[in-house]
């Protein structure tokens, strides 16, 4: 454990530019000793201050001081633990194919109710020491991972936003809920719950009322949280939204149905005698694809070879081996893939928005900036390795990794119409493949 904790302290040596070996070594050897004492303070070291987010001012956690043991041991039990691993982190591909699965069932049903809810300051109502008795408890950790675990949960009596294992230890709460939610539901109809953070969705072939719904979602989250077999001395605090749209209920009385999540919007209509749905990418993806591929391709308008390049890069899929450690932990990982890689699930339920988007906002983008197509787009066959419709619905990737991906001479040759006279040679396969992530501007 502490030789892993070890190399964390080295990648932050690099990333905060602390290059003087003495200075290294008085560092190591304070949070080695502080390990072997176990002296740990998480609550000394853990500062908040406010933001705003989405309009809202909330309050969220951060460690002031990156050379600390308690801030490297956050960083273990999130990437190490193995039974917290495979938790993971939520995956917006999960909910994202569930919902189309349901709507494709949902075209049979005579009847269908959408319910949708979320909770009230979620992170910071969450109880970590609630959570690790009821479930961490059980992994299987040595036996300092579990001193650590257990005065991490004392100090920090809830899952603060900000910090990388509230997320955790709240995905492990969320999936319990939304299995616990699918179980309740079920005995009711055919049903299927997905969430993604504390955003729940439950679809079920029956029309319901919404006291009922939500007399059946209170008891089940409350008996969710306060599990009286669970000794915590930190009470979970969770409330769930009722007012107002917080808590939304939809039937096919209410057709068209609209609703976003996770950046698709869902539209659900009367087709014929039945119903029908299709589903797309949101105004803003698509606003902000395209104002980013405007920037790029004016800061390279006389320069044919890198525009090619620029749309290679924006119109695939794009691989880095493990973007966290990639970089020195700066995330080069494509917003726009992340945004987009659900189309391919069912593409001939793609709403027209969406698909002229896809097979047009290259030639648009071009057109609006008042610049010649170059030759490498005068061919519009969908099967051209320019074509973002064809690429992202068959899901074609680049892969940067220097074993088995793009070659570092592939690469160096993607490389240089940005900068003829730089000597590419001399940098490391991961430095090209970073240097042509920010000329492209992939990450937006």
């Amino acid at each position: 454990m502490i030789d892993i904790i070890e190399n964390y302290v080295k990648k932050q040596f690099k990333i905060a530019n602390v290059t003087n070996l003495q200075t290294q070594n008085k560092i190591l050897n304070r949070i080695k000793q502080q390990y072997i004492n176990k002296d740990i303070d998480f609550k000394s070291k853990i500062k908040f201050k406010r933001i705003i987010s989405l309009g809202k001012k909330r309050s969220v956690a951060y460690f002031g001081d990156k050379f600390c043991l308690e801030y490297y041991l956050i960083k273990y039990f999130v990437h190490d633990i193995k039974d917290m691993q495979n938790k993971g982190l939520a995956n917006m591909k999960v909910p994202t194919q569930k919902i189309l699965n349901y709507l494709e069932n949902a075209i049979t049903f005579d009847h269908f109710t959408i319910i949708r809810f979320d909770f009230k300051n979620y992170y910071n109502n969450l109880s970590s020491e609630y959570i690790y008795e009821k479930f961490i408890k059980n992994f299987k950790l040595s036996d300092d991972e579990r001193f650590f675990v257990e005065q991490y949960v004392k100090q920090v009596p809830y899952c603060f936003a900000g910090l990388s294992t509230s997320n955790y230890f709240a995905e492990i709460m969320d999936s319990y809920i939304e299995e616990q939610l699918e179980i309740a539901f079920n005995k009711i109809g055919n049903a299927v719950c997905f969430h993604y953070g504390d955003d729940f969705n439950i679809f079920i072939d029956k029309k319901l009322n919404k006291d009922f719904l939500l007399n059946l979602i209170l008891s089940i989250i409350q008996n969710i949280f306060h599990d009286k077999n669970i000794l915590s001395n930190t009470f979970n605090k969770e409330k769930i939204h009722t007012e107002g749209n917080k808590f939304t209920l939809l039937t096919n009385d209410d057709l068209p149905i609209t609703f976003n999540f996770l950046g698709y919007e869902y539209l659900i209509f009367k087709k014929n005698n039945g119903i029908d749905f299709n589903y797309g990418v949101v105004d803003y993806t698509i606003n902000k694809y395209k104002q980013n591929l405007k920037d790029v391709l004016s800061e390279y308008k006389d320069n044919t070879e890198a525009q090619r390049i620029i749309i290679i890069m924006q119109t695939h899929k794009i691989s880095y081996p493990n973007p966290s450690l990639f970089n020195d932990d700066k995330n080069i990982s494509p917003r726009f893939n992340e945004q987009t890689k659900c189309l391919k699930f069912k593409p001939n339920k793609l709403n027209e928005k969406t698909v002229y988007f896809l097979k047009n906002a290259i030639f648009d983008v071009y057109k609006e900036l008042n610049l010649n197509l170059p030759y490498f787009l005068k061919d519009k066959n969908e099967n051209c390795k320019y074509n973002l419709y064809n690429n992202l619905i068959k899901g074609k990737f680049l892969f940067f990794k220097s074993n088995g991906g793009v070659s570092k001479h592939q690469l160096i040759k993607m490389a240089k119409p940005f900068d003829k006279n730089k000597n590419f040679d001399s940098l490391s396969y991961n430095e090209i493949a970073v240097y042509l992530a920010e000329k492209t501007k992939i990450n937006y």
